[in-house]
């Protein structure tokens, strides 16, 4: 029941302490106000959804709540709505900028929709096979060896997890379970005929709210509905499993197996990603961890709390699932160690400086406390890259993806964090994230610039603020914004938030730890 709370790389080269100038067409205020703003409508989005929720609850099957299991569709798709006129009342929303395919309909980027659909037809959903990952041999492997065995254990259905493998599969083996690879061929029994109406008239004031068009709205709402059809079957498959382990239940194919699975009475393990868990109170959080896991394999000592007493991070059907702590294997095998002292940052004009900027939304955002207009991140990365012309950046693998690399004359490097991390003496990161998770565990100055964009904790904030040179900008200028951290350099900083956020009790693996619970059940 609807229950929640609703509520690479050329080196860089040392520099003096001088600073060109910069011409930057926004004000510092005007960043915040706008990031502020969207905020905060993002946010009516959200509660909107929780209201459709609610509308919808009565017709709804167990776990089956049309609002729900396409929580995260419906947040993307009005949230870029959000984002697309922000862009386009700053004169940005140029057809260069949003494609060929996106200009007949020019006020959100759709493609967020049809990522999961044929877009010949934009009706038939594209789900990954079991093949894909080459599964099927392992999972013919895996029957055998449980034959040969003799062992009764669980039937144990698996999607691609931030977990490794091979190390979890030879685990499960030898404790004489058996391994399920299924393909995902969407949700059945969610009664959509009789939840549609309530969702749309849920959805009118929302869209009103938006001021859409009559002519946005019928679109939309018709989108909305293939979508949503398109990932529905009428036949009801038995699952052949007793326990499922997927990806993030921001997926949309895992969460419709995660719906399904629970919808029949099933454990749902879920393996955290990012290096570290409960430090963000944010509706990602609550309406997609959170909702239909069971299990949450976490790292550190906060998911719990999370889960159990933040505003935002909490789950929609009112359950807490139960997060089993867990040590990031990264982090504790290559960063970390609990007695080392932080580095000052001493000359900061000498030291390689890698700069971990989060991605460009390009209309995409997740929601609330997530992301900046691109627009105003560009003016922001400028300043930036003129106040430390030493800095590398390190790019965002979204952006390089994209093709939006960061506007800089800086040198670039394009490896993936883990492999460049360590050859920096120093870090700059203006967004909370595995970026910065992994920063925090070395023993190297991080430079933190909080640009108001996510929603920590309290106790993160001030984990954050204890480790870091912590700078909240009040300008633009680039010599205000170097002047703001030479000021802190010679200031002690230790490290509390890695053993707390990013490292648990104990030292086995995840995959160790996530076999031991299966046992427990």
């Amino acid at each position: 029941m609807y229950m929640g709370s609703i509520r690479i790389t050329r080196p860089a080269s040392s520099i003096g302490e001088s600073v060109p100038d910069a011409t930057l067409p926004s004000s510092v205020n005007q960043f915040y106000a706008t990031v502020g703003d969207i905020n905060g409508r993002a946010l009516r989005v959200y509660e909107h959804l929780l209201a459709a929720a609610e509308i919808c609850n009565p017709a709804a099957p167990p776990f089956k709540n049309l609002t729900i299991v396409f929580f995260h569709v419906l947040q993307r798709f009005f949230t870029a709505y959000l984002y697309r006129t922000t862009e386009h009342a700053n004169g940005l929303c140029t057809p260069e900028l949003l494609g060929a395919t996106n200009l007949d309909f020019p006020y959100w980027d759709y493609q967020n929709i049809r990522q999961g659909l044929d877009v010949s037809t934009c009706r038939y959903p594209v789900f990954p096979q079991a093949n894909r990952w080459g599964m099927r041999r392992i999972a013919r492997a895996a029957s055998a060896v449980s034959g040969i065995s003799g062992r009764r254990g669980k039937r144990i259905a698996i999607f691609p997890t931030f977990l490794n493998a091979s190390r979890l599969a030879t685990s499960l083996l030898r404790k004489g379970h058996r391994l399920v690879f299924p393909d995902i061929s969407g949700i059945s029994g969610i009664a959509m005929s009789e939840q549609w109406p309530f969702l749309v008239s849920a959805l009118r004031p929302l869209m009103n709210e938006l001021n859409m068009t009559t002519l946005v709205q019928e679109s939309a709402i018709k989108l909305l509905h293939n979508y949503m059809q398109a990932c529905i079957t009428e036949e009801c498959k038995a699952s052949g499993w007793d326990i499922a382990v997927t990806g993030s239940m921001l997926t949309i194919e895992y969460r419709l197996m995660g719906a399904e699975a629970r919808s029949r009475g099933l454990p749902l393990f879920v393996p955290i990603h990012g290096d570290a868990d409960g430090f963000l109170d944010e509706p990602w959080s609550g309406y997609g961890e959170a909702t239909y896991p069971t299990h949450l394999l976490s790292f550190g000592n906060h998911g719990d709390d999370l889960r159990r007493n933040s505003r935002y991070a909490r789950s929609l059907l009112g359950e807490i699932p139960q997060s089993i702590p867990t040590s990031s294997p990264f982090i504790i095998g290559k960063l970390w160690s609990p007695d080392r002292e932080i580095r000052r940052a001493d000359n900061i004009s000498a030291n390689r400086i890698l700069y971990i900027p989060t991605s460009y939304p390009l209309f995409q955002s997740y929601g609330p406390f997530h992301s900046a207009p691109d627009f105003l991140y560009r003016q922001w990365q400028q300043a930036l890259c003129t106040a430390f012309p030493n800095l590398t950046i390190k790019e965002h693998p979204t952006n390089i993806d994209s093709g939006q690399t960061v506007p800089c004359p800086a040198p670039k490097d394009f490896r993936p964090l883990e492999e460049a991390i360590l050859d920096y003496d120093a870090y700059i990161l203006d967004y909370i994230s595995t970026g910065l998770n992994l920063a925090l565990a070395t023993d190297k100055p991080v430079i933190y610039f909080d640009i108001g964009i996510r929603n920590p904790t309290a106790a993160a904030s001030a984990a954050i603020s204890q480790r870091c040179i912590y700078v909240r900008p009040d300008s633009f200028d680039p010599r205000a914004i170097r002047k703001s951290v030479l000021e802190q350099i010679d200031l002690e900083k230790s490290d509390a938030f890695t053993p707390e956020f990013s490292v648990g009790t104990s030292r086995r693996s995840r995959e160790e730890i996530f076999s031991n619970v299966l046992d427990s059940l």
